[in-house]
This record gives structure tokens, sequence and C-alpha cells, in this order.
């Protein structure tokens, strides 16, 4: 939900630029960019949290990567027939679909290992800041060539860390691989999301994009 929010503040004022002084108010716009970091980061360490819980933590893990190619190609083709502007080359699922390759092959190792790991990708994380280097291969590792752009872009390093550190804290906090709630909620709208939270992401952004496309078109006919 936090994310639904931030992408449709990003919208409204990036891509559709609507004329809403509340929109470019500094104190907004500083607390929506944190928004944006806080719902971001939450999501990779959760999925960290929920690989402990994955009946196949492989197969989540192509299936989500094969989400983040569907999204490069659909972003590829919009900005290449419409000039969009937009293209995502290495998003977070990218992100999220390698990372979770990773928890499945270091799925023996111990909390403490994947600590060391997840520090290691944190350092490395700050030693490549801001590199750049003479090919375009290599983005998907924080190291850029001058002129790289994606308008969703999260390397693994540093991001996976914080997907490992998620797997090494639910390993811990999930050891008997079940819940540590003695209660059960009932059915309502926030669960239902949690459970399809893949589907919930690729889906938002194409339901506010429709949404403010029409209503860019009727404040044009109205005005």
């Amino acid at each position: 939900l936090l994310m639904l929010l931030y992408h449709l503040y990003f919208n409204m004022r990036y891509l559709f630029q609507f004329d809403i002084a509340f929109l470019s108010w500094e104190p907004v716009s500083i607390a929506m960019l944190v928004l944006g970091r806080i719902s971001a980061l939450l999501f990779m360490s959760l999925c960290g949290v929920c690989a402990n819980l994955s009946k196949n933590c492989l197969l989540n893990g192509i299936k989500v990567f094969s989400m983040g190619l569907l999204v490069t190609a659909a972003t590829f083709t919009a900005d290449y027939f419409w000039q969009t502007g937009i293209l995502i080359q290495f998003g977070i699922l990218h992100l999220l679909g390698i990372s979770l390759l990773l928890c499945f092959l270091l799925r023996n190792q111990t909390e403490g290992v994947l600590f060391l790991i997840a520090l290691g990708i944190f350092v490395c994380g700050l030693l490549v800041n801001r590199v750049t280097v003479p090919v375009s291969y290599l983005f998907p590792f924080g190291l850029l060539r001058p002129g790289f752009f994606s308008a969703d872009y999260y390397p693994l390093i540093p991001y996976s860390a914080y997907v490992l550190l998620g797997f090494a804290f639910g390993k811990n906090l999930y050891r008997k691989r079940e819940s540590r709630f003695r209660f059960s909620l009932p059915d309502n709208p926030v669960s239902f999301i949690g459970r399809h939270s893949l589907l919930f992401y690729l889906l938002h952004q194409v339901v506010l994009l429709a949404l403010l496309s029409a209503a860019a078109w009727l404040i044009k006919i109205a005005f």
C-alpha cells in the first residue's frame, strides 16, 4: 500500500505532470521520496523473510525474474512505439528474482554466514557507488556505463543484501516453518493483497496509469 501511494504521486507529478501545487511542495516531495525508499526496502526485506516459508524458493525466483523481464519488454515496446521515456532495465522484480535464487543457493548457511555475506555486499556497494565502466552489460551489479537509464533501478549490489538480511532474520524467526502468531484473521482486502503481492505489483501501475490517463483526458476536454 505504501508502494501504491508512492507510485500514484510519482505518476501524477512526473509522468502526467498535473498542475497541482501540492504535488511540488517541497515537504511533500521529500516525504514521498522517503516513503518510496522505505516501501522498497521493506519489500526486499520481507521477500527474504518469506523465502523461508516458500515451498519452492527456486521456482519462485525464476517466476519473479521472468516477470521482471516481461516488464522490461513491455516498457521497451511502449518507449519504442510511443516514446514514453520510461524504460526499466533492472528493476525491483529483477532484483528480487535473482535474490531468491541466491536464497535457494544459500539455504543451508547459518544466519551468521548470511549476515557476513550481506555485509560484504554492502561494502561492495560503497566501493562501486558512482563507478562508471566502458561496457553496458554490468548494470545488474551497479556498474554503469555513462548515459545509462532505468526508470526503476535496484542493482544486486547493494540491494540484494536487504533480501539476504531478511532471509537470515526469517531463518531464526521461522525456524520451525510455522506462523509465529497464534491467531488468524478473517479474509480481508489487505490479506488478499499480501497473498497475491506479485500480481498486485504487476497490475497496480497498469490500473493507476489507466485511471490517470482517463483523468488527464477529462481535464483536457473540460478545460
